[in-house]
């Protein structure tokens, strides 16, 4: 796989068209997200405004572990399972990767909550799946190191690892296709009272969508 580091927002890559020379690559936009079923700042605005879907469907899988908490008295919380990467396709060949790796939520990222063996299994899910579905991949740079508390350069690391292990260049031999791995430099955004209103008002009008749902256990 190709690493790069670029500026800008990590939801603005599109699908390629097919060329003479090349078929079609379509992108996967993934990011870490919590275990509780919150979800309502740092890069899920970004998220917001390209498409309500994968906010939508991640509110549905924490109702559905809640559900099943509720009617199955054995399970000891009502948590997302870590390490589960959900696909939400939000238009064809764009998905968003919904990466569990994160243990609950900080107000102000001053404790490291992200479970980093679990975020090793959701990589492999979304490189691998990347592969199979000839996607580029695009992340946020600063995913898991703002408000989630976790270690930038661990991250990175991590996903330089994964990018480079044997398990993903043997499949990217088997299926003649190297994906493209971009890490965006992403401006903060403001989670003001007004800006917090407008996204309630939008997700009360939207209308559920959860075509193309996929999830990886």
């Amino acid at each position: 796989m190709i690493i790069e580091i670029q500026n800008g927002d990590a939801t603005s890559p599109k699908p390629q068209e097919a060329t003479e020379y090349l078929p079609r690559t379509g992108i996967i936009i993934g990011h870490i997200a919590n275990s509780i079923g919150a979800w309502g700042a740092g890069f899920v605005l970004a998220l917001n405004k390209l498409s309500l879907a994968p906010k939508n469907a991640y509110k549905a899988l924490s109702q559905y572990y809640v559900h099943e908490s509720t009617s199955l008295p054995q399970l000891k919380n009502s948590s997302i399972p870590l390490g589960i990467t959900q696909f939400v396709e939000i238009e064809p060949d764009l998905w968003v990767a919904n990466m569990i790796a994160q243990k609950g939520i900080n107000k102000n990222g001053d404790t490291d909550l992200v479970d980093y063996d679990s975020l090793y299994k959701c990589l492999k899910t979304v490189f691998s799946r990347a592969i199979l579905l000839r996607c580029n991949v695009s992340m946020p740079a600063g995913m898991g190191s703002g408000l989630a508390g976790g270690k930038r350069e661990t991250i990175h690391s991590m996903i330089k690892n994964m990018a480079l292990s044997g398990l993903i260049v043997e499949m990217e031999k088997q299926m003649k296709f190297i994906p493209k791995i971009t890490l965006w430099e992403f401006p903060v955004i403001s989670t003001s009272v007004s800006t917090v209103s407008n996204l309630v008002n939008e997700v009360d009008a939207a209308l559920k969508d959860f075509r193309g749902i996929d999830l990886d256990i």
